[in-house]
């Protein structure tokens, strides 16, 4: 897993709470399947709300056209680089 903390100010809102983002981090190979295939990786946006609850907002990205290349790249670069699957939950900043 590579863990990238955010710089205060991005906010995810959903009804009236708002979610600060604390760090975003990519798993290569997926944690989690769709139709029970792994994606080649997969991206966590963890954020927090004034409560202290969390929201992890996950994505499966496309490796390849028309996929961000900076995702692309960073996927690439978690194959070469992935020891076995780490599925502990992230910890609160």
């Amino acid at each position: 897993m590579v863990e990238l903390p955010y710089a205060a100010g991005s906010k995810l809102r959903v009804g009236v709470d708002a979610y600060e983002l604390l760090q975003f981090h990519f798993h290569a190979p997926s944690k989690h399947t769709v139709d029970g295939k792994s994606a080649a990786g997969e991206l966590h946006r963890v954020q927090r709300n004034v409560k202290g609850e969390l929201a992890v907002v996950g994505v499966l990205p496309k490796v390849g056209y028309p996929a961000s290349r900076l995702i692309d790249d960073v996927v690439r670069s978690l194959l070469l680089t992935a020891g076995p699957p780490d599925h502990r939950r992230p910890a609160p900043a």
